[in-house]
């Protein structure tokens, strides 16, 4: 137990100190001064698109999830559980929210591993969709010298680190699936793993499943980059279209993928920075919508996160004790 809190807790402070990193670097970069005046400048139009663009995105993962899980899934527990989840993903650092969701099903009656395995196959559809949308911009979209920060290609980073996890993850998904039941020999990890590859052999004699995942997660995309245009509708002097707003997503997207800092606080807004700028917008009102697309996301989360939390009847720290 001393083990894993340690761990925990070394993970914490290496990635608050990425975070810290992040937002300095970003102060460096932009006018304060201008990033306060773009905030007091911002118009709500985009506001009721934004707001059905969250719902819509919530949603579709809570549609994906049940997708993978079956319909035998009792459907309160699958949306409370996701809901809180959301939260958790939202606040705890290096996406250590994700373990929150397979131990809140359980609770409910959701074999664990069942979960583990449709999170996993969840992850590497968007690890997928990922790769596909980053090799996109680095072909098609017009890039500016600003996707290169301190001589690192921003665009090539993350499409080795998003390939490199993908292939581990569909390597060790397939790899368990196919030996089965035999790693139940397997001193101390046989068992889970004997488990985990059970739930593996259900969602592959269940192909249907797999194809309505697949639709949803183009479907929850698409909603990602609606409510990036909806968040960029309220600046003036921002790329308000399609590929602008998929352009700012991808950036957005894998700069928490590979900095997953605490609350993704500073590579989110750095990130949109990063993708803006390469479109040619102000760097100070790209930091003014990336701080503001990132609080409305937070919040809304959060609000429809936290009644979920009291109906369950559990905690903030059972959360934490989750992961």
């Amino acid at each position: 137990m001393r083990g894993r809190l340690g761990a925990r807790l070394l993970l914490g402070i290496a990635s608050t100190g990425v975070m810290i990193g992040l937002l300095a670097a970003l102060l460096a970069r932009i006018e304060p001064q201008e990033a306060l005046r773009a905030l007091t400048a911002v118009q709500l139009r985009g506001l009721p698109l934004l707001g059905v663009a969250l719902a819509a995105n919530h949603a579709l993962r809570i549609f994906r999830l049940g997708a993978l899980l079956g319909p035998e899934t009792p459907v309160r527990g699958l949306v409370l559980t996701s809901l809180v989840g959301f939260v958790a993903i939202t606040l705890l650092p290096l996406r250590l929210g994700e373990l929150a969701r397979p131990a809140l099903l359980a609770r409910e009656g959701v074999p664990l591993y069942r979960t583990v395995a449709a999170l996993v196959v969840e992850r590497l559809l968007d690890l997928i969709l990922l790769l596909l949308l980053l090799g996109w911009v680095g072909l098609a979209m017009p890039l500016g010298t600003s996707w290169v920060v301190d001589g690192v290609d921003l665009v090539v980073v993350g499409q080795r680190t998003v390939a490199t996890v993908a292939l581990i993850a569909l390597i060790a998904l397939i790899g368990v699936g196919l030996l089965g039941t035999s790693v139940r020999r397997l001193p101390g990890i046989g068992p889970p793993l004997a488990q985990l590859a059970h739930a593996i052999r259900e969602l592959i004699r269940a192909p249907l499943r797999g194809l309505g995942a697949i639709g949803f997660t183009v479907a929850l995309w698409a909603s990602n980059v609606g409510y990036v245009q909806a968040g960029l509708w309220c600046f003036e002097g921002l790329p308000a279209t399609v590929s602008g707003a998929t352009l700012t997503f991808v950036a957005i997207i894998t700069g928490v993928t590979v900095l997953p800092t605490p609350g993704f606080l500073g590579s989110y807004e750095a990130s949109a920075v990063v993708g803006l700028s390469s479109l040619g917008a102000d760097p100070a009102t790209a930091a003014a919508f990336g701080l503001s697309l990132h609080l409305a996301y937070t919040v809304f989360t959060v609000a429809v996160g936290l009644p979920a939390l009291i109906a369950l009847g559990a905690s903030l720290s059972d959360l934490w004790d989750a992961t």
